[in-house]
């Protein structure tokens, strides 16, 4: 017997299943997302009357916990959910949470509940920030990227992170299976539950459902959420911006180096457009992180926070539009006639005024090219930003992380509107760079 695993938060792993992706066992941290495919569930639950499971199958077969756990170090004074409830109600840190779609958000979103805290409002505040995986808001929790968050009590003593609060109450029931055996699970030493809830409530899967609003309101002429696009073209416009100076002043003094160093220079300056964005955002994490040399200075000097801010996304945004800028300036000035700007010198001309005025002109159309690429492709930044900015409703959130939020909580046609809005900006970028192109072959042919 063979086994291939497919690691996953369970909402992601339950549309896969949906979509149709080969599986003969489907380990679910929730019950939600095993009823969503089973037949015997109710309607209210299983919408769409999908049957993937074997109902006869399906058995508990572990326990697990969510806890509360902060950043090694933290001066916020977050020592329980009670308190945790006081300082999100005032305002005054970040929390990180699960989406609403896999199963530690959902336990988290009861947490709140109880507390009777308006999700909705907190995020619109800007106080919560999301994770689209368990494994997400651990990270940012170990980073110090945020002042607080809960996941499970397994993540906690794996990322070396101590859950805050006396004890525990109950279980939440985290394990179903569908097929296998049952078997108990130690409880994790430190491991808090859900303070003043009976015991018979304990566990999220005991305690009443409770319907909270999407922490996006995205509706056409109903309260519309515009942040996210004015969030983009804002990252968007600033990022290429400052791609614009360093990709044309990159591609014209390393053009004058040596030929074996202008090769590694060229190779590195060009890796963030072959390399996945993830990987970039992970390698701008390790610079950049709370924890990093660089987030500590900037934290101690300046008070500023480089990472989950809205202007983390510019520092993606401009590594992973550079190389285009770069590799579109570079040939431009490689077709440029040398002669002219010889030329020029033989009048006296000095070089900063022969290389705006009299090379910047002849190589306008790959310039402008360039530029317009660079802004399309910082406009559509995704992995490197989800990683070093997060979602965070009303203060990270992009059209991209948007899309993506609204889809994983299966709000499609919220998602879909904003599809719309990105092809029609796409679409406008796209005919800009062919035009441009088109006025280049033109100039070409009278000259």
């Amino acid at each position: 017997m063979t086994f291939r695993f497919n690691f996953d938060s369970s909402g992601t792993l339950k549309t896969q299943i949906q979509e149709g992706a080969d599986c003969d066992l489907f380990i679910s941290a929730g019950q939600k997302q095993m009823n969503q495919l089973d037949s015997t569930a109710s309607a209210e639950v299983n919408t769409e009357g999908l049957d993937f499971v074997d109902a006869e199958s399906r058995v508990d077969l572990l326990e697990n916990k969510v806890v509360l756990c902060v950043p090694e170090g933290s001066d916020k004074g977050i020592d329980s959910f009670d308190s945790l409830a006081e300082h999100l109600k005032a305002e005054d840190i970040l929390f990180c949470m699960g989406n609403s779609d896999v199963p530690v958000g959902q336990y988290t979103q009861k947490i709140l509940a109880y507390y009777g805290l308006d999700e909705a409002a907190l995020a619109a505040a800007g106080v919560i920030t999301y994770g689209s995986n368990v494994k997400e808001v651990t990270t940012q929790i170990s980073e110090a990227s945020v002042d607080a968050g809960v996941v499970y009590c397994t993540d906690a003593y794996s990322a070396g992170l101590t859950p805050r609060g006396r004890g525990y109450q109950g279980n939440v029931r985290s394990g179903h299976l569908s097929g296998g055996c049952a078997e108990e699970r130690p409880p994790c030493r430190g491991c808090q539950g859900v303070p003043g809830l009976p015991a018979h409530r304990q566990g999220c899967d005991r305690v009443r459902e409770r319907r909270l609003h999407r922490t996006v309101s995205i509706r056409w002429g109903d309260g519309m959420d515009w942040y996210p696009l004015w969030n983009s073209l804002r990252i968007a416009l600033i990022s290429c911006a400052a791609v614009f100076f360093l990709g044309i002043f990159a591609a014209y003094y390393i053009a004058k180096l040596p030929r074996v160093l202008k090769g590694v220079l060229d190779v590195v300056l060009t890796l963030p457009l072959v390399l996945p964005p993830t990987v970039v955002g992970y390698f701008l994490l390790l610079l950049f992180g709370a924890k990093r040399p660089l987030g500590i200075f900037f934290m101690e000097h300046f008070g500023v926070k480089l990472v989950m801010n809205w202007y983390s996304a510019i520092f993606a945004s401009i590594v992973v539009a550079f190389p285009l800028m770069y590799r579109t300036a570079r040939g431009a000035f490689e077709s440029f006639d040398e002669t002219l700007a010889w030329s020029a010198q033989t009048l006296g001309l000095s070089n900063t005024w022969i290389f705006w005025r009299v090379r910047m002109p002849c190589c306008r159309q790959g310039i402008l090219a360039g530029t317009v690429l660079a802004f399309a492709r910082a406009l559509g930044e995704y992995g490197a930003t989800s990683m070093i900015a997060g979602y965070t409703p009303g203060k990270t959130a992009t059209i991209a992380t948007t899309v993506y939020q609204l889809w994983r909580t299966n709000d499609e046609a919220g998602a879909m509107q904003w599809v719309l809005v990105d092809i029609v900006i796409s679409a406008v970028v796209l005919l800009a760079v062919n035009l441009l192109e088109r006025r280049q072959k033109q100039g070409g042919k009278h000259t």
